[in-house]
């Protein structure tokens, strides 16, 4: 999902990891213990302060508010709730133990419901896979920042995407141990302990035995980024992450044409593409007719973004200087006069056939990007702050656009920064192989530089995280090297 800057909703990211229809929805996010779903009524009542970890009341202060806060969406029938929770509310917290947050969404059904916090990286999402309505998800939270105050946001889809709605609540943790926000720590400086941890990790969990990991981490202001580790190996893609309170997740996703999913250590629920080769995008402009912008402008600035974006990739050869880039995008542009059974939503493989006699099924990507000074497709979803959505990993195309942007001013298609180049080839293209929504990848291609980017683009590649640099001494790019990250065969 690309956003404006420090704001980093995740709803839609989450969801097309679970529907490869990316985040964006990797679905992306720090790990937490698996959540669940259950189908259940929604109670109502006063909550007073209570161990969420034991079910204990506690001697804390009350919750400020009378009721669990819900909230409904425009058309009035979709509505969430906070089930266990209550704005103000205080939750001693047992150390070693997650906290319980329940929710449940009613009146349609949801694809999932999606808990984030703004402070500490969570971010989970739990699939109403039954279809049921109503529909119950109880998310096990661990405060990455100990004890001190948080802001929890449910957001929540139909499964036709017709309706969403959002509601969040303040809460104080007390009970933990307080952990300080973006510590001192020089780039580079990579613990040995944290080292030997991600190295028995792969090795324990999922049997690899890797000599050379790529371990970095971020340094956002404000957010306690996580040491990661990731891998592409053969036809699978490995994260590891190791959070400063201890907790540790751990992923394994395959890489398309793989399509073997581990339902219990994936992350997605659909394979990722692999960060290399030359890849084919549709890409489809919906012209809402506010923008003033011609069709040969329109096209030539898709031109210039790929001349662009392309040329910055071509900064990590495949072998050495002189060889062909790690990675290319083609783009095809076609211009279509918004119809009116389009506005505010995605664009089906049928209607592009329709409307552009194009066939989206000749291209790996298909990208919908709109031109509208209004932005109705980013009023009708939780996130409308963010103007660019990654709906699916691969295999590329399904029922759906795998890449949605929003362009909301002419000046937006060209120039630094433009949301063809920023956003549409490279932001969103990240998240199809493997970045998360929460955006918690450094944006950088040695250990020793420091990150505080809110958001990897063209200009801050992820590029030790891909695979495109050469870690283990080789010579080799470890996307491309048969023995990646000095592996060792058992």
């Amino acid at each position: 999902m690309k956003s404006i800057p420090h704001i980093r909703k995740i709803l839609f990211t989450l969801l097309a990891s679970f529907f490869l229809i990316s985040c964006n929805f990797r679905a992306a996010g720090p790990a937490q213990p698996a959540a669940s779903a259950i189908p259940q009524s929604e109670p109502t009542g006063t909550m007073p302060a209570v161990n969420l970890a034991t079910g204990a009341a506690t001697t804390g202060p009350a919750a400020t508010g009378t009721a669990s806060p819900c909230a409904t969406s425009p058309d009035g029938t979709l509505r969430l709730c906070f089930l266990n929770l209550t704005d103000g509310q205080t939750i001693a917290a047992t150390p070693g133990q997650p906290i319980t947050v329940s929710a449940e969404a009613s009146g349609a059904t949801v694809a999932g419901i999606s808990l984030s916090t703004d402070v500490g990286g969570y971010a989970q999402f739990v699939e109403n896979s039954k279809g049921s309505d109503p529909f119950r998800a109880d998310f096990s939270w661990t405060p990455s920042l100990g004890s001190g105050a948080y802001r929890l946001t449910l957001e929540t889809l139909t499964a036709d995407k017709s309706e969403s709605t959002s509601v969040a609540l303040s809460a104080t943790v007390t009970g933990l141990t307080s952990v300080s926000p973006t510590p001192s720590l020089a780039p580079g400086a990579v613990p040995a302990a944290v080292k030997d941890q991600v190295v028995g990790i792969y090795s324990k969990l999922f049997g690899i035995n890797i000599v050379t990991p790529v371990i970095a981490r971020k340094f956002r202001y404000g957010v306690e980024d996580p040491w990661i580790s990731t891998a592409y190996i053969g036809n699978e893609f490995y994260e590891v992450e190791i959070y400063p309170d201890g907790h540790t997740a751990a992923y394994v996703n395959p890489i398309f044409p793989n399509t073997n999913i581990d339902l219990k250590n994936s992350y997605f629920k659909e394979p990722v593409c692999r960060p290399a080769g030359v890849y084919s995008m549709l890409v489809v402009f919906l012209d809402f007719g506010n923008l003033s912008a011609g069709k040969d402008e329109i096209l030539s600035d898709l031109a210039a973004a790929t001349q662009t974006v392309n040329g910055e990739y071509a900064a990590y050869p495949s072998a050495g200087s002189g060889s062909a880039p790690i990675l290319q995008i083609q783009t095809t542009g076609v211009i279509l006069p918004v119809p009116k059974e389009i506005k505010g939503k995605l664009i089906s493989l049928d209607q592009v056939r329709a409307y552009t006699g194009v066939d989206p099924l000749k291209f790996q990507w298909l990208a919908q990007v709109d031109l509208d000074s209004t932005s109705t497709f980013r009023a009708t979803i939780p996130a409308p702050n963010s103007f660019g959505y990654a709906f699916s990993n691969c295999p590329a195309v399904r029922s759906q656009p795998n890449i949605q942007v929003t362009v909301d001013a002419k000046s937006e298609l060209a120039g630094q920064g433009n949301r063809l180049a920023d956003t549409l080839l490279s932001h969103e293209v990240f998240h199809l192989f493997g970045y998360p929504a929460s955006h918690a990848w450094p944006c950088i291609n040695s250990v020793t530089q420091k990150d505080a980017a809110d958001e990897c683009v063209d200009t801050t590649i992820p590029a030790l995280m891909l695979g495109w640099v050469d870690t283990d001494g080789d010579g080799i790019p470890e996307i491309l090297d048969s023995t990646p990250y000095g592996i060792k065969n058992s």
